[in-house]
């Protein structure tokens, strides 16, 4: 149904600190591509502890429609379903159906 190559790289991508800014985490993919980030917000914050952005998104870009940034809670959400977000977009593959 979705394109493999982008599943693979969005599957193989791994959450590293980002190397430009402090307290950012970045989901990126082998070649370096930035597929997305998530921030720490300060502690003053009540929307969500966590804000997340899509970057990547060939041939479909993001827009005001798709709701960026994105605010979580929990960090092992954010990841979670920044990924599964990525992998729809992308994809068309729904969260926990491989």
């Amino acid at each position: 149904m979705g394109d493999p190559v982008k599943q693979e790289i969005i599957e193989d991508a791994e959450w590293i600190e980002s190397k430009e800014y402090s307290g950012l985490l970045d989901l990126r993919a082998g070649d370096g591509t930035l597929l997305a980030w998530i921030q720490k917000r300060p502690s003053y914050c009540d929307r969500g502890h966590y804000q997340g952005q899509i970057e990547y998104s060939p041939g479909n870009p993001i827009d005001a429609a798709d709701g960026m940034p994105q605010y979580y809670m929990r960090l092992d959400v954010a990841k979670q379903e920044l990924r599964s977000k990525l992998l729809w977009r992308c994809c068309k593959i729904r969260a926990g159906t491989g």
